[in-house]
């Protein structure tokens, strides 16, 4: 059985919502952690952490408001 073709125009984004400026990864004793950046690289920094079985790209929504507003906001995701 074969999967249907998935039409990515039928995907509703909340207006606003912008994924980071920045994407890289830290090692942790072995473990890659993704790192997500949005706003200015010396802007001052806001960490923002998500609650278990989500991920960074929650905050794709006012993540970018926080940045227009100055700041460099940064989320990993959790292992």
């Amino acid at each position: 059985m074969t999967s249907p073709a998935v039409d990515a125009s039928s995907f509703v984004s909340h207006p606003g919502a912008r994924r980071p400026s920045r994407h890289h990864w830290v090692d942790s004793y072995g473990v890659h952690i993704a790192v997500c950046e949005w706003g200015a690289p010396d802007g001052p920094p806001l960490f923002l952490v998500h609650g278990g079985s989500d991920f960074a790209g929650t905050f794709d929504v006012f993540a970018p408001m926080l940045a227009e507003a100055g700041w460099r906001v940064i989320a990993w995701d959790h292992r």
